[in-house]
């Protein structure tokens, strides 16, 4: 889908140093916006031929003063994008995926190298959850949600042993974690990430993103190589790759 790769492309020219500083302060480095390929649009979309189920979907949207955030198959193949604010105080996001044959999702063509090798994957929801531990754990996808769609749920048994999910420390994102780990306690090994208590502007962290805001850097990479950090489910017998 070469209409998808080339606005990709646009949008990335886009960015001025405003747009970046403000990926800078949601955890994002300057290579990591390189590597996979953030953008900015602002209302119009750069010139192209896009079909008639995207534009109608580009109609809909509320997209001034937005990030585009590229999402991928497998193979490196822009098969998607994410639309986001660049403004912290619009909360919300939209997707646009033009095939749900296969797995659509941020950072997965990224991870792949990681995940073959190590034949363990982490799962976060959001984008920007991915970003700040990306530079710790680079086999890391963001499944947009909590949950692992079929379709990806297909690609990783092929692929992985070991999922550690570093899901949201709310109700929701715990109980889909867990929920998880009993559901596929037979085919892989999970670990689940424990999101401390720390202050954050007034009440406790409860994602990634914030844990990051709170720690930066240096406090959160041995937070997350630590064993202590994870909670551990029962580990899945070996099996061959299918």
């Amino acid at each position: 889908m070469k209409w998808l790769e080339s606005l990709v492309e646009e949008a990335q020219t886009n960015l001025s140093d405003r747009e970046v500083e403000a990926l800078w302060t949601r955890g994002v480095s300057g290579d990591q916006i390189e590597i996979y390929q953030l953008g900015y649009l602002d209302q119009r979309l750069p010139k192209g031929e896009y079909p008639e189920h995207f534009l109608n979907w580009w109609k809909k949207q509320s997209r001034d003063d937005v990030f585009v955030l590229p999402l991928t198959n497998t193979l490196g193949h822009v098969r998607g994008i994410q639309l986001r604010h660049v403004a912290l105080e619009r909360k919300g996001y939209t997707d646009y995926i033009a095939d749900r044959e296969e797995p659509v999702l941020f950072g997965l063509s990224q991870a792949m190298p990681f995940v073959w090798k190590s034949e363990t994957i982490c799962l976060v929801e959001g984008v920007f959850d991915l970003l700040p531990l990306q530079r710790h754990i680079p086999s890391i996808v963001s499944t947009l949600h909590a949950g692992i769609p079929g379709n990806f749920l297909r690609t990783l048994l092929r692929m992985a042993r070991q999922i550690d999910l570093a899901y949201d420390g709310d109700f929701q994102g715990q109980k889909v974690a867990f929920d998880l780990a009993r559901e596929h306690a037979d085919r892989f090994r999970f670990r689940i990430l424990r999101i401390p208590k720390v202050p954050f502007r007034g009440r406790h962290t409860k994602d990634p993103n914030e844990l990051w805001e709170a720690w930066g850097d240096k406090r959160l990479g041995p937070y997350l190589q630590s064993d202590t950090s994870w909670k551990c489910s029962i580990r899945c017998p070996p099996r061959m790759r299918g």
